[in-house]
């Protein structure tokens, strides 16, 4: 069965596991959940892995987070939907279109994200995500800021 691209994001997906960070592989400087979510019935998708990968700013004003749900096409991971949350006033995509704070990737568009979140609100941002490609997290991951990193509040 060829399921699309399009009907990957709008199926009902779940993952019922505990979510925790570890340093991405090739740079410290980002920390990564990676994870394979199930269908309605309980079954892992066939090559589909959800990813959720930060940067660990010293202040959360730097902020860098994706969110993002890959497939195996043959030998190669394809990136299929993914949401880039950056501060509005920071270049985040070189275009074209030329774009600057959160926006959305799917398959090859780009779209800006115009809702009212800042940096600070990572568990948010979170939920925007799932919401939007029909996720459902039994457990929510650990926030990042204020953890072993150092991370800082922007009004702390």
């Amino acid at each position: 069965m060829n399921i699309s691209d399009a009907e990957i994001i709008s199926a009902p997906k779940s993952y019922d596991g505990e979510l925790s960070y570890s340093e991405k592989t090739n740079n410290r400087a980002f920390q990564v959940i990676s994870f394979r979510p199930e269908d309605e019935m309980g079954i892992t998708l066939p090559g589909v892995t959800i990813e959720i990968c930060l940067r660990t700013p010293l202040v959360i004003d730097e902020c860098k987070y994706t969110f993002t749900i890959f497939r195996l096409k043959g030998q190669k991971r394809e990136r299929i939907y993914q949401l880039e949350v950056v501060p509005s006033e920071k270049k985040s995509h070189n275009g074209p279109p030329k774009t600057y704070g959160p926006h959305v990737h799917i398959g090859d568009s780009v779209q800006e994200v115009n809702i009212d979140l800042c940096c600070e609100d990572y568990q948010d941002w979170l939920a925007w995500f799932c919401e939007q490609v029909n996720l459902t997290l039994t457990y929510e991951p650990p926030s990042p800021f204020g953890n072993k990193d150092g991370l800082q509040l922007a009004n702390d």
